[in-house]
């Protein structure tokens, strides 16, 4: 029991984040980028340290009594040319997740954390991902 549970572990440390991060970072495409284009802000993008960039998205494996979790959170900090004493983290998930917190034009909220879940559930890459890990580590999943 104490490998397979390592092993869990492991896919969920690795494939599964991978997977989680990459639906995420298509979801802020889809959710937040193309819901409209800032004229008060210079955007930075997936690739430049924004709210997409999977470089922003931290993992975690936790155990919770007989339970395996991973948690993914989006820690992308404010742009630092533009002021931010509304935030009230200091990471900008939040104020876009529900629309509160700006300064500027809001274009109120962009849930891209539901539909991060929603796609996942929906497709269940999550679910591949965690049988590729395991077949991985050799521990058959048919």
């Amino acid at each position: 029991m104490a490998r397979l549970q390592k092993a869990v572990a492991s896919a969920l440390e690795n494939e599964v984040s991978d997977a989680v991060k990459d639906q995420e970072q298509a979801s802020i495409e889809f959710t937040v980028y193309e819901a409209y284009s800032p004229t008060w802000y210079e955007r930075r993008g997936p690739e430049a340290g924004g709210l997409g960039d999977i470089d922003n998205m931290y993992s975690e494996v936790s155990r919770q009594g007989n339970d395996i979790v991973l948690s993914v959170e989006n820690r992308t900090p404010p742009n630092k040319f533009y002021k931010h004493d509304a935030l009230k983290s200091p990471f900008i998930d939040e104020a876009v997740e529900y629309g509160h917190s700006y300064e500027y034009y809001n274009p109120g909220s962009r849930k891209f954390t539901e539909d991060t879940i929603n796609e996942l559930e929906r497709k269940g890459t999550h679910i591949e991902a965690l049988r590729k890990g395991l077949k991985r580590q050799r521990i058959k999943t048919d």
